[in-house]
């Protein structure tokens, strides 16, 4: 219908508007590399390559980031920096699992779990869980995707970061829903929509009712 279309509309045109603007960070950070290489200012290139490397995998060009992530932790090893190379690593891992090579993916998140458990970082570790349980259910190990996204919850409430809790909520009850598991997959759905609706994060309710309906359909 009308509405429908014009709301469409919007919705690509926003996703145009930011694949501009992620475009253009991209071509600047590239400059910014090349000036930094120039002055054998390899701390300033590190600053550059992590700007690069988020640009290209915002944009989805996963084969870039692999490169770009690439130069990056051979650069952070140089430099002795155990942050920018857990970060690296996390950039590998995940372009790795959208190019499909989920042995790779998984190698480097383990990898970069062990620095930021080194570092004591637990939001980044929040998160290379997540992804792990993420490349995990891309490959279809459902089992350790489920036990990866557990051990991200449980370390998310730990660290009492709300934002994160609903992203990984909804993943636990995703790779329960794909284990045809659903009973399990509702708990974890109704947990998602009391703290979404707590946050009057009404996208993220919208998004869990409709999960919750689908799981329903399954158990009568």
């Amino acid at each position: 219908d009308l509405v429908r279309s014009r709301g469409l509309g919007d919705v690509y045109k926003r996703q145009a508007y930011r694949q501009r603007l992620y475009d253009r960070a991209a071509d600047a950070f590239r400059q910014a590399l090349e000036i930094y290489r120039g002055l054998d200012d390899r701390h300033r290139q590190d600053k550059a390559f992590s700007g690069l490397t988020l640009s290209y995998y915002t944009i989805g060009n996963y084969s870039a980031t692999l490169d770009a992530a690439l130069e990056w932790l051979t650069l952070a090893r140089s430099l002795g920096s155990l942050h920018a190379q857990m970060q690296a690593l996390g950039h590998l891992g995940n372009a790795s699992r959208h190019l499909g090579t989920y042995d790779q993916a998984i190698a480097y998140q383990l990898e970069s779990l062990e620095l930021a458990q080194q570092l004591g970082d637990q939001e980044s570790q929040i998160a290379i869980l997540n992804n792990l349980g993420l490349a995990y259910k891309a490959m279809g190990d459902l089992n350790r995707a489920v036990a990866y996204q557990l051990r991200s919850l449980s370390t998310v409430r730990e660290v009492g970061d709300r934002d994160a809790e609903i992203q990984v909520l909804k993943n636990i009850g995703n790779a329960y829903y794909a284990q045809e598991d659903y009973s399990r997959s509702v708990e974890y759905y109704q947990q998602l929509l009391r703290l979404a609706q707590q946050r009057e994060d009404y996208r993220a309710v919208g998004q869990v009712l409709r999960s919750l309906a689908n799981a329903a359909r399954y158990l009568g």
